[in-house]
């Protein structure tokens, strides 16, 4: 494991509100915010946003759903395809990563030449790469107030997870939505003390 504690996602919640609404916010600011919102509600890697594709995505009853066929990390040769579903949050659209992808996908309609999600924020709005994507990470993280020196752009995953399991998340629930086959891996390379960031304690 690269490190023992984990930051609290609640920081990075705190802070992404900050940032709305969509309208008002810069392509990069967009980018970064809708990037920073599907990990946190996917528990993926970040490789998951350079599969994200709109020629394999539908929007129902306000919830996207992306199928990835392309291999990723977790894989084994014999696994079924990642389906990620984006759920509407009503109850704070500040945070609604329906809302955010929904706005994305507007702001980008007109700029984008891929039917990748994700494109560069600069002409001439290419496909992004994996090193670009966590770049975006690391920096909304950097903004939000965590130490990237210690943190990377993956370092969302163990922070989530465990958040969920903080507040009493099933185990096997928390294995499917971050696509683990045993216990085991999260208890060996994920499995953290939440840092909280309390400047009175």
């Amino acid at each position: 494991p690269k490190y023992q504690e984990i930051w609290d996602p609640q920081i990075v919640l705190d802070f992404l509100k900050k940032w709305s609404p969509a309208k008002f916010l810069n392509l990069f600011q967009l980018t970064i915010k809708t990037a920073l919102l599907i990990l946190l509600v996917t528990a993926q890697r970040p490789q998951i946003l350079s599969k994200l594709s709109l020629d394999a995505m539908r929007h129902k009853k306000r919830t996207f759903t992306f199928t990835v066929t392309d291999n990723l990390k977790h894989q084994r040769g014999y696994d079924p395809a990642t389906i990620i579903e984006l759920k509407a949050f009503p109850a704070d659209l500040r945070l609604c990563v329906e809302n955010y992808v929904k706005a994305y996908i507007n702001r980008t309609k007109h700029l984008r030449k891929v039917q990748d999600l994700f494109v560069t924020t600069t002409k001439p709005h290419d496909k992004a790469s994996m090193a670009t994507i966590s770049r975006w990470v690391k920096t909304g993280l950097q903004l939000a107030g965590i130490n990237t020196k210690t943190f990377g752009a993956g370092s969302t995953r163990a922070a989530v997870t465990n958040k969920a399991l903080d507040h009493g998340v099933p185990v096997d629930t928390i294995l499917k939505k971050a696509c683990w086959a045993s216990e085991s891996t999260f208890t060996k390379w994920y499995k953290k003390s939440i840092k909280i960031k309390s400047p009175d304690f």
